[in-house]
């Protein structure tokens, strides 16, 4: 973690002020990256060029998802708070060319964010890549330890697939399990 300047009370009260407001990702020297989270899967593709992916995949969040996912991001909120979280999922929708002759959203960036729930609280920022569209988020498991929840990501959005009969789904489950430290595991099913 990097090391703040201001004082341990400050900085919990400015992190709760920026994550209540929706800008937590700027709490100087209070976010972490995800470089220790776990999955079964890896990119291989640059974000530009993924149309039609449904991989969920976690890597550190880059500067530049963060700024795109404020200015354009849609905000879900995840009920984790039994054990000591605070999670949102974060998308923004990445144009192309996937319909022929014309350019709509093809895709959804996603970022997951938690925060646990203490005096001095760690924030995670989670990338965890682009596909078409995250259709269900669902809770399959809570105990004090963990919290698991399944989702299904489809590799195109469905107001694209509706635009273009040629467009084929595909579907992927995808099980995500939240920690009381903050950190994720995301895992195929």
């Amino acid at each position: 973690m990097l090391k703040s300047t201001m004082p341990k009370k400050i900085q919990t009260l400015f992190v709760q002020l920026l994550w209540t407001s929706g800008l937590f990702f700027f709490g100087v020297g209070l976010m972490h990256t995800a470089a220790s989270a776990t999955t079964e899967t890896s990119r291989s593709q640059s974000p530009t060029q993924s149309y039609g992916n449904t991989k969920i995949q976690v890597e550190d969040a880059q500067p530049s998802e963060i700024k795109k996912a404020l200015a354009m991001g849609t905000t879900m909120h995840i009920n984790v708070s039994e054990i000591g979280l605070k999670a949102k999922l974060i998308s923004y929708p990445v144009q192309g060319d996937c319909v022929a002759e014309t350019h709509v959203v093809c895709g959804h960036q996603y970022l997951l964010t938690t925060m646990t729930l203490d005096e001095d609280p760690d924030v995670y920022v989670y990338d965890l890549g682009e596909v078409g569209e995250i259709t269900t988020l669902r809770r399959i498991h809570a105990d004090i330890k963990l919290i698991e929840l399944e989702l299904n990501a489809q590799n195109f959005p469905s107001t694209t697939l509706q635009q273009n009969s040629n467009l084929k789904i595909k579907q992927d489950r995808f099980g995500i399990t939240f920690f009381p430290t903050g950190k994720i595991n995301v895992f195929k099913k």
